[in-house]
C-alpha cells in the first residue's frame, strides 16, 4: 500500500517534471527568438557598413574626379593665359616693325599703292578726305596731290587731314557724303590679321608642346 508520503513525491515529481519541462520549452522558444533578432540585427548592421562604405567610395571617387577636372581645367586656363601672352607679345612685336617699315624706303611703293587702290575705288566722288599720319602729310603731299590729279580728282577735291588715332601708316579715305570708307591703314591691316597671328601661333605652341610630349 502506497503511503501518503510516496504519493507526495510521487506528486512533486509530476509537478517539478512539468514544470522542468515548461521552462525548458520557453528557454528553447526565448533562445530561438534571441538568436532570430540577433541574426537580423547583425544582418541589418552589414547591409548598413555596406552602404556607407559603398557611399564613402563613391564619394572617394567623386571627390576625385573633381580634383582631376580641376586640375585640367586650371592647366587649360595656364596654357591659354600663356598663349595669350605670347600671341599679344608677338603682335606687339610686329606692329614694332611696322613701325620701323614707315621709315624705310620700301615704304613709298606700299603708300603708292594705297593711294592707287584708295582713288580707284573713290573714282567720280565730288570730292574725299584722305587721313594720314602727321609724317606722311608732310612726305607724301606732292606725292598725293599727283595721283589724285592722274584719277580726275582736282587739289581743290581733297581734303588731306591727320589722323587723331594711331594708324601707324597708310591712307583711311572718306567721301564727302561719308557714305563709303575706304581702310588701307597699317594699323588695321595688323587688326585684320590679329586672329590669323594668335591661331598661327597656338599651332606652333601646339606643335613644339606634340614635339615635347
Amino acid at each position: 500500500m502506497i503511503t501518503i508520503e510516496e504519493k507526495l513525491k510521487v506528486f512533486t515529481r509530476l509537478v517539478l517534471g512539468k514544470a522542468h519541462q515548461e521552462y525548458e520549452q520557453k528557454l528553447t522558444g526565448m533562445t530561438g527568438k534571441n538568436k532570430q533578432v540577433i541574426e537580423e540585427h547583425t544582418a541589418s548592421v552589414a547591409k548598413r557598413a555596406q552602404r556607407i562604405i559603398e557611399a564613402s567610395i563613391k564619394k572617394g571617387q567623386v571627390q576625385a574626379n573633381r580634383t582631376v577636372l580641376k586640375a585640367k581645367m586650371e592647366r587649360k586656363r595656364k596654357i591659354l593665359h600663356k598663349k595669350q601672352q605670347l600671341a599679344h607679345r608677338l603682335f606687339e612685336n610686329i606692329k614694332s616693325r611696322a613701325v620701323r617699315f614707315t621709315g624705310e624706303q620700301a615704304y613709298g611703293d606700299f603708300f603708292d599703292e594705297c593711294l592707287s587702290e584708295v582713288f580707284s575705288l573713290l573714282r567720280g566722288e565730288n570730292s574725299i578726305m584722305l587721313v594720314v599720319t602727321a609724317e606722311d602729310a608732310q612726305r607724301f603731299k606732292a606725292v598725293i596731290l599727283k595721283e589724285a590729279e592722274k584719277n580726275g580728282f582736282s587739289k581743290e577735291q581733297l581734303d588731306i587731314s591727320v589722323s587723331r588715332e594711331d594708324i601707324i601708316g597708310g591712307i583711311v579715305a572718306v567721301n564727302s557724303r561719308r557714305t563709303l570708307r575706304v581702310d588701307c591703314s597699317v594699323m588695321t591691316m595688323l587688326e585684320d590679321h590679329r586672329q590669323l597671328i594668335g591661331r598661327e601661333l597656338y599651332h606652333a605652341v601646339e606643335r613644339a608642346g606634340d614635339g615635347h610630349g
